[in-house]
């Protein structure tokens, strides 16, 4: 029996959600835990004995052996603990194939560094210093820079090596087989925990959900932390995952999806896809694929029917010669639509929805992945109407490390969306952005470039510079600087850097986040969260131009390193950001926004009068001492950043300008200047609903080629509400 309570404890601080009676509870999306042990018989260096064990997340492939590592969750060496984060990377011997490890262990091939990887070699392939920041191997003893086979067995087989290191034993200590005893491997498959996991469904606009399974009934639960839903599913699976879907059946909702391999009888190693109402909970479509797929996953694609609603498609590896394959489905009526099928020719490949190349109204399909013989990225375009028709392809060379295919919008205004590749330039390190035109692939449309950082952030910032084109941003720790960077360019000119904001390296198990608006100025604004006594989120904040930092104390109760992201109350229009982690087994909520000054407006009369002139060109006829004039205006003040925005018709020409400068609210002054026009404005009394100012504005015109002037001072009195 599944059992739900809300317990509410002053919202301001927090809200704890408890579940509980889970006999059995769901592990996590789309994985499995394994847990895993290598004794070292030390036959290289170190002292015989010494144990590697950990817990892992993976998916078990077709072949019921091999387990393609996601994560590592926890690992020690002989009990002490590698101190494994968000920064924590990982390989496999030669960088362009999946870390995995079998139940067998006749395929083992990780290489991990708990703190990210400080040097790559001539392959693209990480590494560490073992002894100084933790690392571990078991892989196949291979050439770092060619990975090719240094010792093969007598079968002809490249032999494994084990290896690992760790702070904690300092650095000239090293443990180490060559070759690895394959007797000395073992693994367990994990049990989920009882508490269920916090997970986010797949998917644009996405909230975070408690995902659980009770075994006694067969049953799957998800619930919004923002408690918007609580949905549940029948069935047994042995692979699952959650998607965010959009509205399908009309009542302005969004779809929650779930995905899994059954393992009913009968139904063993089937696809099913089974989309509920998030708010009736009703069945919206149930799509089912018979089962002769591997590395199965859900791709929500628009429309490709012609009935305005989101369709459905099943990628995976079909079993008969491991072939990349993508079946689309009405969303609806789960009527076949299409398949979409490639050579085996790649490694790590992803179908994806792309521009509508010959504009039939229909979006066309795209296969991006590294091909197989040269490493290269590649992206293969077909026809979304007819598979056989394939496009031109974008080719690149094999320059890059960590690879990303991302949708920019539209960055030559021709209509279309256009594309790019994200990666770390093998020769440097620097992070390149090279930019591809969506209907074809010849050229580039442009390539931004960032500096040589490890555990990246990547995304678009709200458009600063007012031409209607977000910004690019790119942040990361720079191991050069010994500081957390992130550099934000312009949307349109790559030369143009318009922010280079930084954190000093005082965090551990850090990470950056581009968020939504937080200050209240309609721009992206940027944090660290991190640990040092308590963990931390520090805001860099657009209102002041990302300059001070303002630390939120999240405390030091968490389980495990919380999360972050916004969470929209039921009833209630306004997402509030939130810091988010399992404390004693219960879900624990904490508001996260900082505390700051908010933006105050006010709705002007402004009335002036001109009280001296100076100069011999000063025109007496238009304008003379005790002329009076009077306008209108909006002026917006901001404490946090020190600064004030005052909008009028500084021309009279009927456009209302803009005219910004500095606001001391604890001196209760304001400066602003505009061309030749100093304001030194004082407020004299102010509360929540009305605002009074008086000062003066003093024009200085000059006439050209000359030193000629006349200085005009207008004395102000402003009333505002």
């Amino acid at each position: 029996m599944f059992i739900s309570m809300l317990r509410l404890i002053d919202v301001r601080l927090k809200i704890v959600l408890i579940f509980a009676c889970f006999t059995m509870a769901f592990a996590a999306q789309c994985s499995e835990r394994y847990s895993f042990s290598y004794t070292f018989d030390g036959a290289s260096r170190g002292t015989p004995g010494e144990v590697l064990s950990g817990i892992i997340e993976g998916r078990m492939d077709n072949d019921g052996d091999t387990i393609l590592i996601e994560r590592f969750i926890e690992v020690d060496l002989s009990g002490i603990s590698y101190n494994l984060s968000d920064s924590t990377e990982m390989r496999a011997a030669d960088p362009v194939n999946y870390p995995k490890m079998s139940l067998s262990g006749d395929v083992l091939d990780f290489w991990v560094c708990a703190e990210g990887f400080d040097g790559y070699y001539e392959n693209g392939g990480g590494d560490c210093v073992f002894g100084v920041t933790g690392g571990f191997l078991i892989s196949p003893y291979v050439d770092v820079n060619s990975a090719e086979c240094i010792q093969p067995n007598e079968t002809g087989q490249c032999i494994d090596w084990a290896w690992a290191g760790i702070p904690e034993k300092t650095n000239d200590y090293r443990v180490g087989d060559i070759p690895a005893n394959k007797s000395n491997w073992s693994i367990t498959k994990l049990l989920p925990t009882e508490v269920g996991e916090i997970v986010i469904p797949k998917g644009n606009d996405s909230e975070p959900v408690l995902f659980s399974f009770n075994s006694d009934i067969e049953r799957y639960f998800a619930r919004s932390l923002s408690d918007k839903f609580s949905l549940s599913w029948q069935g047994t699976y042995s692979q699952v995952s959650l998607y965010t879907l959009p509205d399908m059946n009309g009542n302005g909702s969004q779809e929650i999806g779930l995905f899994g391999i059954r393992s009913d009888e009968s139904n063993e190693g089937k696809s099913q896809f089974f989309i509920k109402d998030s708010v009736t909970g009703g069945r919206v479509s149930v799509l089912n694929w018979v089962a002769n797929w591997s590395n199965a996953s859900i791709v929500v694609l628009p429309d490709m029917s012609g009935d305005g609603i989101a369709d459905i498609a099943l990628q995976g590896l079909f079993k008969e010669g491991e072939r990349p394959q993508l079946v689309v489905r009405d969303g609806l009526s789960n009527a076949s639509i299409n398949t979409f099928s490639m050579p085996s020719l790649w490694e790590k490949q992803t179908y994806l929805s792309f521009s509508d190349v010959n504009s039939d109204g229909t979006h066309e399909i795209a296969l991006f992945g590294n091909n197989r013989k040269n490493g290269k990225p590649q992206l293969r375009v077909i026809d979304g109407t007819t598979p056989s028709e394939k496009f031109s392809s974008y080719n690149f060379p094999d320059k890059w490390s960590n690879t990303r295919w991302l949708n920019i919008a539209d960055f030559n205004s021709d209509g279309t969306d256009d594309w790019a590749l994200l990666g770390k330039a093998i020769s440097d390190g620097r992070w390149q952005l090279v930019i591809k035109d969506g209907l074809s692939p010849k050229g580039v449309l442009s390539i931004y470039a960032w500096p040589e950082l490890t555990n990246i952030v990547f995304g678009r910032i709200t458009d600063i510079t007012e031409d209607n084109i977000d910004e690019f941003v790119l942040g990361g720790f720079s191991v050069l600087r010994n500081r957390w960077l992130l550099q934000i360019k312009d949307g349109q000119d790559r030369s143009a850097l318009l922010h280079n904001v930084s954190w000093a390296n005082k965090w551990s198990d850090a990470s950056l986040y581009i968020l939504d608006d937080i200050d209240g100025d309609g721009v992206s604004d940027l944090a660290l969260l991190g640990m040092r006594s308590n963990y931390e989120l520090a805001y860099k904040l657009s209102r002041d131009g990302y300059t001070n930092e303002v630390v939120v104390d999240l405390g030091s109760q968490w389980k495990s390193k919380p999360s972050i992201g916004f969470l929209t109350e039921p009833n209630d229009a306004h997402s509030r950001l939130t810091a988010y982690g399992m404390v004693n087994d219960e879900v624990f909520i904490l508001p996260a926004t900082p505390d700051i000054p908010a933006l105050i407006n006010f709705n002007l009369t402004i009335d002036f009068v001109i009280t001296s002139q100076e100069g011999n060109i000063c025109n007496t006829e238009d304008e003379y001492v005790g002329l009076e004039g009077s306008d209108v205006g909006k002026l917006t003040l901001d404490d946090f950043a020190g600064s004030a925005v005052l909008t009028m018709d500084i021309e009279g020409e009927g456009v209302p300008m803009p005219i910004e400068g500095l606001y001391d609210a604890a001196e209760q002054t304001i400066d602003l200047i505009y061309e030749n026009d100093v304001f030194e404005l004082f407020i004299t009394a102010q509360n929540s609903n009305e605002i009074s100012i008086t000062g003066t504005i003093t024009t200085t015109d000059t006439r050209e080629q000359s030193s000629e002037q006349c200085v005009t001072t207008w004395a102000v009195e402003i009333r505002g509400q």
